[in-house]
């Protein structure tokens, strides 16, 4: 299991750590930055969304629009075309700015060690 973490300042007085591997996405909130993780709980933290985008950078998140960025690791489906979606492991169905599709699809697929396809 992967032990890296990140500390959120929720309030003033209080931080919680939350573990990266636990994050779905991080979705920009004005001037805020609501960091929602698997057991779909949200904490809203008075951050910018670039301030997440830098310390996520060396993990599997991208940017898929101006406003979010996801845990990769946590996209189990993907709809190309005309109106793209993701749907992450809770059954969240989110929507990719079209130009993000090809580097979504390759960073889901491709750069997985263990990728078997199957067709039908």
């Amino acid at each position: 299991m992967n032990k890296e973490f990140i500390v959120l300042t929720l309030e003033r007085n209080r931080r919680r750590k939350v573990f990266v591997n636990e994050i779905l996405y991080c979705k920009a909130e004005n001037s805020y930055t609501i960091v929602k993780i698997i057991n779909d709980k949200e904490y809203l933290v008075s951050k910018p969304i670039k301030h997440f985008q830098e310390i996520l950078k060396s993990h599997n998140f991208y940017r898929i629009t101006r406003s979010l960025i996801i845990n990769i690791d946590h996209c189990i489906e993907i709809k190309t075309g005309s109106n793209p979606e993701l749907i992450l492991i809770n059954n969240e169905k989110l929507k990719p700015d079209k130009n993000k599709i090809c580097e979504i699809e390759k960073r889901m697929f491709l750069s997985q060690s263990g990728y078997i396809s199957f067709t039908s």
